[in-house]
């Protein structure tokens, strides 16, 4: 066998010549609804998403100044599939209000409302639900959060329920967590919480398993920097020290009312916006003068990672912002930025300029792998090996691959190459058993407990960006050779 680290750089310098045209990364896309109706308020902070649609209730869409009366607000509920924004709004709606917590609760198929700051700036803390076939119902539970603002919810998939964490009622920050299950809020107790905070960014990690919690500000107004992670299974935060902090420059490292959503494709927690409160401003969302962020972050729960600029989409702050998975992009509606021209509104620079244009953050490159079960593998005496990717095969990252049936004492490979071809192994005794691919390159495999894993560091090189690749992974015992079927494999771009 090769060495691991020569046999790496023959699969680079492969992966090179046989993938000579670059491919584009992940990018903003503007999104041209095909009708002229779209939601009236943006600058809500929050969105969600069923898997099948954008979800955007709310939010503000002028100044108090220019729309009287608390017009300034909506009560409307719009989904966006990609195409087209359908107003769902019905004969009974929550109060106009921004600022509140809305999320996907998967058990019960409803959205999940709660909170938010009203048409005379006071706080809320009404809990409301919402399905197409009844529409909106105030469920008034006995047990609730206190009334508040500028706090953070998102969905947990190992216990089917709702986090959330922190916020402001108009005189205090908090840094309480509660979790609801679709009919009851509970108050959780962990030892070690956030600091107190509002306007800070959640999302949740389903393939970890965690909630991240990042930035936010309090009763000092500039912005935190800081990331958390609460795990529903130990009823705990942990803050995370991460090499890097998003949005570190001259004035801060951090920032206030980001957009953050979780891509389960990808395995990225997405953050987009934001803004540093250089004004100091507590009263809504941001003033002239603030700085507002303009890259895209990823988190893959050891670091942050800077995507730098777009500029389809620029700086701005209060986005609503969630992955569609049916769209297999990350949507993002409005936000504000008081540099905003062209369509955005109002026209007053009393109140940060709002946008009203959706956009999408996708990569044309998609990492998969998958084994072919019309290329079958040879047995040993555990069985017929296979093969899965546990973390797929991104540019810039670790891609592991799992090898099942492994006997005891026998010494497990795998075979990478990027050319198919079918070679049958009866020359050498193995009639049954084929290799898939020309010319492949022998990696030692890990042992494990009735398998072996595989970890394959991927560089960051555009040239094998959609790049497609064989694997086999196979063991020896004694003399005697068993593999796995073909894994067909393409390299993904964030």
């Amino acid at each position: 066998m090769l060495p691991d680290n020569l046999a790496l750089a023959a699969v680079a310098l492969t992966a090179l010549a046989a993938s000579p045209f670059a491919h584009a990364q992940s990018s903003w896309s503007l999104v041209s609804p095909t009708s002229s109706n779209n939601p009236a308020g943006v600058g809500s902070l929050t969105g969600a998403s069923d898997g099948s649609a954008f979800y955007h209730f709310g939010g503000r869409f002028g100044s108090p100044a220019v729309f009287p009366g608390g017009t300034h607000l909506s009560d409307e509920l719009w989904r966006f599939d990609g195409a087209a924004w359908t107003n769902l709004s019905g004969a009974t709606n929550p109060a106009r209000r921004e600022f509140f917590a809305l999320a996907y609760h998967a058990p019960t198929g409803k959205l999940v409302l709660f909170g938010g700051k009203d048409v005379n700036n006071g706080s809320l803390g009404d809990t409301w639900v919402w399905d197409q076939a009844n529409g909106w119902i105030n469920l008034a539970p006995a047990v609730a959060p206190s009334a508040r603002h500028w706090h953070a919810m998102v969905y947990d998939d190992t216990t089917g329920q709702l986090v959330m964490f922190g916020g402001y009622d108009g005189t205090n920050f908090m840094n309480d967590t509660w979790t609801f299950d679709g009919a009851a809020w509970t108050l959780q107790s962990p030892a070690t919480s956030p600091s107190v905070r509002g306007r800070h960014g959640m999302a949740f990690d389903s393939y970890r398993g965690r909630a991240v919690l990042f930035g936010g500000t309090s009763t000092n107004p500039r912005p935190m920097g800081d990331t958390w992670e609460w795990s529903s299974a130990s009823g705990t935060w942990t803050q995370v020290s991460t090499a890097t902090v998003p949005y570190t420059n001259t004035t801060a490292a951090g920032c206030v009312s980001p957009g953050m959503t979780y891509d389960p494709v990808r395995r990225r927690t997405v953050m987009v916006g934001g803004y540093d409160n250089v004004n100091t401003n507590q009263g809504g969302g941001g003033t002239t003068g603030d700085n507002y962020e303009d890259n895209t972050w990823e988190y893959d729960g050891n670091d942050w990672v800077d995507r730098g600029t777009d500029p389809v989409l620029r700086g701005r702050g209060g986005p609503a912002v969630a992955y569609v998975l049916a769209l297999g992009a990350t949507v993002c509606y409005g936000g504000f930025n008081d540099a905003f021209g062209g369509n955005a509104f109002p026209t007053n620079t009393a109140f940060p300029r709002m946008d009203n244009q959706v956009y999408t953050w996708r990569t044309s490159n998609f990492a998969s792998f998958v084994e072919d079960t019309n290329s079958p593998g040879c047995p040993n005496a555990s069985g017929t090996p296979s093969i899965s990717a546990t973390a797929l095969p991104w540019a810039g990252s670790t891609a592991n691959f799992q090898i099942t049936n492994v006997p005891g004492g026998s010494l497990p490979f795998v075979l990478f190459g990027f050319v198919p071809m079918t070679t049958n192994l009866g020359i050498i005794g193995f009639p049954n058993c084929n290799v898939y691919m020309s010319s492949p390159v022998t990696f030692g495999a890990t042992p494990t407990a009735g398998g072996a894993n595989w970890d394959l560091p991927i560089p960051d090189l555009a040239s094998i960006y959609g790049a497609n690749f064989i694997l086999q992974g196979g063991t020896l015992t004694g003399l005697a050779i068993a593999l796995t079927g073909q894994g067909n494999g393409t390299f993904g771009a964030f």
